[in-house]
């Protein structure tokens, strides 16, 4: 993976459109225009155009004007390899290029694409994430690809748009899964949009209530504000009754209505409490992140969106460690220290080892117990593990099968849990969808169904491994308390298949909507010294 760098003299680039603050789904229109710079732009130079929402749809070409006469120009989503450089990394479908054909541009000259021209056309469409963009114009001068990176310079000064959320579309309320009758404990109450995105700008009053609310008497009311940005938390909320509980919520003037999800309330405090997290996010420190959009947060954004309004228990940031400068690694370390609150919020250093190129053996996520510990930087998976070894009581691994993983180098002592669902579907086994298909020199037998045959004894578990900035997704363990080193049994919220365990009764999970926490069909038990052992 790799970093463009910005380029001097190339030139500058500014938009022309109404509203540079928009909804997002909704269709708008806005001019990009790229004027050279002294260094100029020659023939078979190419411009590459991050354009908001080009993903949605890309039927027709689009209108590109240039202001020098007889200058070609070819637009096209795709872009030939140079020197083994494609013009982009990761995939992202919002990149538009143009190249320049005949004649050359130079410096003052223009070139503008009309983005939105024809209202017919899906592709003008805003994000459906709510989001800051930078539209972002890339230079290669001369076809080379001889820039660093991609082998493109980026323009200086991205002009910048903010896509905000539409209105509230439903709302959402989550308690505790574990609570004791007659203590206090916190509700939190969001609003969102029908992309899902926080309703920002909610400013209804909702009331909590212990029973369907034509039933019951209100407990607790609050009158959101801009500032609350679609997310409350209800404090000293108490349920009385033992046994399985819900809250419910109302807006009475909108309609708006939420149950929450099952509560288990118990008489006196149990062993176990059942605490909810996050095991495989990014920030834009890791390079694909940023590509798709370098504004998203730090580690500290993350951290402080799951605590702070998605009111997960525990998080892990993994970027990958090849993209990390040492200052970076050293950046995640002390953040992962400084969100650490025993008892309340639970973070772990921790990166994603992708080994580029050819990823053959599968990517490998790793957690470290604490917050002191060197990263492995290059080389091989065997390395890696060779290395982790030696520090194998502070150390764990969780394969992630969004890229085949060699199963023949199984190592049980580090990967004692395997990540099976994330957004990119699942990996349980052939059948999946969608199946995954091995490059070269990647195993054919690559499921974890595959593991299974051979006998291998391992937790399942799903996660979001996002590249959008924070996630709401949740991952279950039930642990003595919510800190580091504490004995715990995993509940992973993921689809399982076989008999490695007993269920767990639906009852007592807090649900998420998202497609990726389909259920729990397991669970493995574990009395060792790390939290997330399984």
């Amino acid at each position: 993976m790799r970093k463009d760098v910005e380029g001097n003299g190339l030139g500058s680039v500014s938009i022309d459109t109404p509203n540079t603050r928009i909804t997002v789904g909704t269709r708008y229109r806005m001019a990009v225009k790229y004027t050279a710079g002294e260094r100029g732009l020659h023939a078979g130079g190419v411009l590459r155009f991050k354009l908001p929402g080009l993903y949605l749809g890309y039927s027709r070409p689009l209108p590109v004007d240039c202001s020098r006469a007889g200058v070609g120009l070819e637009v096209s989503r795709l872009i030939p390899v140079v020197k083994g450089k494609k013009g982009f990394e990761f995939g992202t479908e919002d990149y538009l290029f143009v190249t320049i054909k005949d004649e050359s541009l130079v410096e003052g000259d223009t070139l503008s694409v009309d983005y939105g021209a024809d209202i017919m056309q899906r592709h003008t469409a805003a994000p459906l994430n709510a989001q800051v963009w930078k539209v972002e114009v890339a230079v290669d001068p001369d076809g080379s690809r001889e820039a660093p990176g991609s082998g493109f310079y980026l323009i200086k000064n991205a002009p910048v748009m903010d896509f905000v959320s539409d209105r509230a579309f439903y709302m959402e309320l989550t308690i505790p899964s574990s609570t004791v009758g007659g203590e206090a404990f916190d509700a939190v109450v969001r609003l969102r949009d029908r992309y899902h995105n926080l309703a920002c700008l909610y400013t209804g009053t909702v009331k909590l209530f212990r029973g369907m609310p034509e039933e019951a008497p209100s407990m607790a009311e609050y009158r959101f504000t801009p500032e609350d940005r679609g997310v409350h938390v209800y404090k000293d909320i108490v349920l009385n009754r033992i046994g399985i509980n819900r809250v419910f919520a109302m807006d009475e003037v909108s309609g708006l209505f939420a149950r929450s999800n099952p509560g288990r309330t118990t008489a006196q405090k149990t062993q176990y409490g059942v605490y909810w997290g996050e095991t495989h996010c990014h920030s834009c420190m890791s390079d694909d992140s940023s590509a798709m959009n370098d504004l998203i947060p730090r580690p500290s954004g993350d951290y402080e969106y799951a605590r702070d309004r998605s009111g997960l228990d525990f998080c892990m940031v993994t970027d990958h460690v090849e993209d990390l400068s040492d200052e970076e690694w050293e950046e995640t370390k002390k953040t992962a220290a400084e969100y650490y609150e025993p008892g309340r919020f639970v973070t772990f250093s921790a990166f994603e080892a992708t080994f580029q190129p050819s990823r053959k053996n599968g990517d490998k996520n790793v957690y470290f117990m604490e917050d002191n510990e060197r990263r492995v930087f290059s080389g091989t998976t065997e390395d890696l593990y060779q290395d982790l070894k030696k520090r194998i009581t502070r150390v764990m691994v969780i394969p992630h099968l969004h890229v085949p993983t060699n199963w023949d180098r199984h190592e049980p002592e580090l990967e004692r849990v395997v990540e099976v669902y994330s957004h990119w579907d699942c990996g349980v086994s052939p059948e999946s969808t969608p199946p995954f298909i091995p490059g070269d020199g990647r195993p054919e037998k690559h499921y974890v169904s595959h593991a299974l045959e051979q006998g291998a004894k391992i937790g399942f578990i799903g996660s979001a491994d996002h590249s959008l900035g924070p996630s709401r997704r949740r991952f279950l363990v039930a642990a003595e308390q919510p800190q580091r080193g504490a004995r715990c049994r995993l509940r992973p919220v993921a689809y399982a298949g076989g008999g490695l365990g007993r269920s767990v009764e639906p009852a007592h999970l807090r649900h998420d909507p998202g497609k990726d926490s389909a259920g729990v069909r397991y669970r493995r038990q574990h009395h060792g010294r790390r939290y997330l052992r399984a």
